[in-house]
């Protein structure tokens, strides 16, 4: 096969690669511009969320435990100076 017949070749499989999606973004444009706006934009598929009901109360764990921990933790060096 002769370079100039594979370059034939590559660019026809580039043209069709970048071109498809193109054209399939036009249409789709396009089809979206034919539509009126409310559909477009879904307006009336949004519903409200639903309120959240919790079976208990939220308690927060106490915030003093994890700082007595640290508070207990010995700091020395590790590295013996002379």
């Amino acid at each position: 096969m002769s370079a100039r017949r594979s370059l034939r070749r590559l660019h026809v499989w580039l043209g069709f690669l970048v071109g498809l999606p193109m054209v399939f973004w036009t249409v789709s444009g396009l089809w979206m511009v034919a539509r009126p706006i409310e559909e477009v934009r879904g307006t009336a598929l949004r519903t409200a969320p639903a309120e959240l009901v919790l079976p208990t109360a939220i308690v927060p764990p106490p915030a003093a435990a994890p700082l007595r921990a640290l508070v207990l933790l010995p700091l020395s060096s590790r590295r013996r100076l002379p």
